[in-house]
Parts: structure tokens; C-alpha cells; sequence
């Protein structure tokens, strides 16, 4: 396997360690902004990390950690269905997944 391979193999492990590790440690936040993702996703068909940053924002509950936001869409059910600038300044506009949630996939 090329050394460029082996890189990219190591760090998508290391990401998944790293997503796990901060949803342990988040206890029931990564929960419940979940629980809010996949009402949302239903209701509206889809969902992105800035309604749940705004959904948070309102209800006052945030993270001990900011890494912890990369932990809301794992598990089964969720597909990324396209991109698009996220619209909080923030976040200079940095490009955002859009999440469709299927709870038979």
C-alpha cells in the first residue's frame, strides 16, 4: 500500500477514535442534539450542523468541548444528500454537509 494510502487509512481511524472518544466524554449532550437532528431531519427532510448550532444557541446547551459537534451524525441512518455554505459568520462560510436520516438504513 503507498505511503499516501497508509496516511489517509491512519487518519480516518484516528478521526473515528478521536469522534468516539468526545462523544463518550460528552455524555448526554451528543444524545440529545441527536435526538434533535433526527426530529428535524424527519420533519424537514434534511438537516445541517448550523440548525443544530442555532437549535442549541436558543436553548442554551453547548458542549464542553467543540469537537463534540463531529460526533452528532454518526451511527446508522444518517447520509450526507449534498453541501452548502454555512450561513452562521462564524463560520466564513465554510462548506456543510446536509444530513437526510433513514432509520431503516
Amino acid at each position: 500500500m503507498p505511503d499516501n494510502q497508509l496516511g489517509l487509512f491512519t487518519g480516518e481511524a484516528l478521526k473515528d477514535e478521536g469522534r468516539s472518544r468526545v462523544e463518550e466524554n460528552s455524555g448526554g449532550w451528543v444524545c440529545r442534539m441527536r435526538d434533535h437532528a433526527v426530529e428535524m431531519a424527519l420533519e424537514q427532510g434534511s438537516v445541517n450542523i448550523d440548525a443544530l448550532r442555532i437549535r442549541a444557541s436558543i436553548n442554551e446547551d453547548y458542549p464542553h468541548s467543540p469537537n463534540a459537534w463531529g460526533a452528532i451524525f454518526r451511527g446508522k441512518g444518517w447520509k450526507i444528500i449534498g453541501y452548502e455554505k454555512s450561513r452562521i459568520p462564524s463560520n466564513h462560510a465554510r462548506r456543510i454537509a446536509i444530513w437526510a436520516y433513514d432509520p431503516h438504513s
